[in-house]
């Protein structure tokens, strides 16, 4: 915002977040002159959606107690993420679209032996991707799901690709 501080009538904020004012006469100057700016700081990369792993998570490490474990570490938040893990071969039982519109997705996996709750939000699209034999890779946090008093594991996967 310093770059096109003679625009503003007011700006301040911190590494998270930003406020600003500005006459609506001189909108169309500051997208430009915002734009040109942010050319010359960014580059394509920084525009492309990414997604931190903290690391690979064995399947016998996919528990209540690691989840339990992890709580240790909470709040969560800026400067403090929830731990992302990268979960391999999770084999894919069922799975189905959920949500008023169907755009999440909601998969039962297999893993150490037993059935395994995974949700998908704003994935559902990817649902023809999957069948009950597919094998995927997620990105996933490790969270505790509570429904009508009822807590069980879940994985929440962020991204997943298909492997078989």
């Amino acid at each position: 915002l310093g770059a096109v501080k003679d625009l503003l009538t007011h700006f301040g904020g911190h590494a998270a977040a930003a406020g600003f004012e500005l006459p609506k006469s001189k909108l169309s100057e500051f997208k430009k002159r915002m734009k040109a700016h942010m050319k010359t700081i960014l580059k394509a990369d920084d525009c492309k959606p990414h997604i931190v792993v903290d690391c690979e998570i064995d399947h016998k490490d996919i528990n209540v107690k690691t989840a339990e474990m992890l709580t240790r570490f909470e709040p969560f938040g800026v400067g403090n993420e929830t731990p992302r893990f990268l979960c391999r071969d999770l084999q894919v039982q069922d799975h189905r679209m959920v949500g008023a519109e169907g755009n999440h997705l909601k998969i039962r996996a297999r893993i150490n032996g037993t059935q395994l709750d995974c949700i998908a939000f704003k994935l559902g699209k990817f649902a023809k991707q999957l069948d009950g034999n597919a094998r995927i890779d997620a990105v996933c946090e490790l969270e505790e799901n509570e429904w009508k008093g009822n807590k069980k594991l879940q994985l929440r996967i962020l991204d997943f690709r298909v492997t078989t």
